[in-house]
């Protein structure tokens, strides 16, 4: 059985953008996909504690 408090991320990857939704809070947001905003997503994912985060990958767009 889940807990009342279990919570979940997914995560839309983009070259610009990162597209987060959150449940069962079902917040949604857009952040720059920069390192500034990923360290502070970082740092809230850590004190939220969500069960499980899923991401999305773009397909073919690749650092280089």
């Amino acid at each position: 059985m889940m807990d009342a408090a279990a919570s979940f991320v997914g995560i839309d990857v983009g070259k610009a953008y990162l597209d987060i939704a959150m449940r069962p809070a079902g917040t949604l947001e857009r952040l720059a996909n920069d390192e500034a905003a990923v360290t502070q997503l970082l740092d809230r994912l850590r004190a939220a504690r969500p069960r499980l985060i899923m991401l999305e990958a773009t397909g073919a767009w690749r650092f280089r």
